[in-house]
């Protein structure tokens, strides 16, 4: 049995922890917290006991609790992030949703059942201007901020991406992957390369031992494109992080598992100038590397666009 059974639910915020006695308070004089539910991704309402501080914090006067009215309100966090998020109030209950309170829940990976701590921080009230609330989460971020700064194209090819076993990739690697699949686009447009039949699925895979020694590569189906030719000649291209030399090859697609093998793999595998990284690395791919991916097809030639990310410090 969860700590929540058996609490009757608050019929103004929806809270069923048994905090919303409706009497106005916070914890240590800044913080209130809530209870991601099944609904948070499109609103979050206020614990009643918080909303006359959050309502306070922007700028509504004590007549005014009740006014049906929308505002903005900055949540910030440590790790430097900034959302400015509309804040719905209502006659009886407060609540924040949009675009940017998903960026916020997207940036750190928020689920249902969590539990998020806000501080109003008292120490701004002298700042009449100060409209921030804090949102104090000790998980580091799971998304960059160049992530919501790229094209909504490239933030949904971002968010399709297929990753093999033990291959996901941190806040910091996923910066790679945004400006990865960028440059994916700028290559076409600076080549006349035709769009894509369907939607871009990069594959980051982790380079194994068995990378090294097969003379091919076989790619999940998940990342093949729908429609494309059972076997066909392909142009693999590196963009990292300019574009170095094309290795032409063929490839087929398995009838049995939906795979599709990329002959003499082993081209990328012992080439002696492959760029690893951002850095300007430049070595031969190990084992442990990250080998980022997208497939291309359309009208003209079949391109398995590529990067190789070195292997994360411990």
């Amino acid at each position: 049995m969860s700590d929540d059974d058996g609490i009757p639910e608050c019929g103004y915020c929806y809270d069923h922890r048994g905090v919303c006695d409706r009497f106005p308070h916070l914890q240590n004089d800044r913080f209130f917290t809530v209870k991601l539910e099944e609904t948070f991704d499109v609103c979050t309402y206020i614990p009643c006991h918080a909303r006359p501080y959050v309502l306070e914090k922007l700028g509504f006067g004590l007549d005014d609790f009740e006014n049906v009215e929308t505002r903005k309100a900055h949540l910030r966090t440590k790790h430097g992030y900034e959302f400015l998020v509309k804040f719905y109030n209502a006659v009886d209950r407060s609540h924040f949703c949009c675009s940017n309170w998903e960026a916020l829940y997207k940036t750190y990976g928020f689920e249902e059942g969590m539990r998020i701590r806000f501080d109003i921080r008292p120490e701004d009230y002298d700042d009449d201007d100060n409209n921030d609330i804090w949102v104090d989460v000790d998980m580091p971020p799971v998304l960059p901020r160049s992530y919501f700064l790229s094209s909504r194209n490239s933030r949904k090819v971002v968010d399709s991406t297929y990753y093999s076993y033990d291959s996901k990739l941190n806040c910091e690697e996923k910066g790679y992957l945004v400006s990865f699949i960028e440059d994916v686009e700028a290559f076409k447009t600076s080549h006349s390369i035709s769009p894509n039949y369907t939607g871009y699925v990069p594959l980051v895979h982790k380079l194994l031992d068995g990378n090294f020694i097969a003379k091919n590569l076989r790619l999940p189906k998940q990342v093949v494109p729908d429609m494309l030719f059972t076997e066909g000649d392909m142009h693999m291209v590196s963009l990292r992080p300019t574009p170095s030399e094309a290795y032409h090859t063929a490839y087929s697609i398995s009838s049995n598992d939906g795979r599709l093998k990329i002959k003499e793999w082993s081209k990328v595998m012992n080439a002696q100038t492959q760029i690893i990284g951002d850095k300007m690395n430049v070595r031969k791919p190990q084992v442990g590397d990250r080998f980022m991916s997208i497939l291309h097809y359309g009208e003209g030639p079949v391109y398995l666009f590529y990067g190789i990310l070195a292997r994360r410090e411990e």
